[in-house]
């Protein structure tokens, strides 16, 4: 359920922005009626493509805590983001062409993804020389401000402050009120001052459903439940979902909105 709500509030989003922003939009005159009221629906649907975004952050925390191979996880992700990457700057950008300045939301998921590793990794090594709890805590912030530049670096979307709130995500798990909590206080500070009051809205709902529908919706909850080779393919298709998707938005974009 969870990655049903991800997947649906993410297709609204980049509708909203291409085919609606980038296309109907553009070739009305801004402030007329009609320009207010696409306005309005573009607005709707961005807030609820904030959903998304908590709720993958989320899936990669739960899914990194309880991978067999976090090699084969990180590497599905690599190759997602660089199938993405072309058609994510179509849509973003409502332009032909490679756009360097801007990289995918799956990379960041990605620097995420090994920012958990990499604090595990070195907490490990603290351990065997008998390091305390202080330089554990140093260990996850280093790996994580790693991760943080590197999104930084490559300018991916959601950048530093998704991997961080993947990083929170994890270590507050064991706690669901706590862990839904600090991600919203984290999503509204570092994104609600840069975006209007009302797309918090989007966010809250996010972690809502992270609340309520954890036991019922997880990464592994539900995939418990059925066969293992259906639950590859039930998740190669959210994969799939991502790339496949903004090529259908900008086929429709160039064939019906700019044609």
């Amino acid at each position: 359920m969870l990655r049903l709500i991800a997947v649906i509030s993410m297709i609204a989003d980049h509708a909203a922005l291409l085919l609606i922003g980038y296309g109907i939009m553009s070739g009305l005159p801004v402030g007329c009626n009609a320009y207010e009221r696409w306005n309005a629906i573009v607005t709707g649907l961005r807030v609820l493509g904030r959903m998304a975004f908590p709720i993958f952050a989320w899936l990669i925390a739960e899914g990194y805590a309880r991978t067999r191979n976090w090699r084969k996880y990180a590497v599905r992700l690599l190759l997602l983001a660089l199938i993405s990457e072309l058609p994510f700057d179509w849509v973003a950008f409502g332009r032909w062409g490679v756009q360097w300045e801007y990289q995918n939301t799956v990379f960041t998921l990605l620097l995420g993804l090994l920012a958990l590793r990499g604090g595990d990794f070195l907490q490990g090594r603290m351990r065997r020389i008998g390091s305390g709890a202080g330089s554990w805590y140093a260990a996850i912030m280093a790996a994580t401000a790693a991760a943080c530049v590197a999104a930084l670096v490559i300018r991916s979307d959601y950048s530093w402050e998704g991997v961080v709130l993947i990083v929170l995500l994890y270590h507050t798990r064991a706690d669901r009120k706590r862990q839904c909590i600090m991600g919203f206080l984290w999503s509204a500070m570092v994104w609600g001052i840069l975006l209007p009051p009302v797309f918090m809205i989007g966010y809250a709902a996010a972690f809502l459903f992270l609340y309520y529908l954890q036991d019922c919706g997880g990464e592994h909850a539900v995939c418990a439940r059925v066969p293992v080779r259906r639950d590859k393919m039930l998740r190669w298709a959210v994969y799939l979902v991502y790339p496949v998707h903004l090529l259908i938005l900008w086929e429709i974009y160039c064939r019906i909105l700019i044609a």
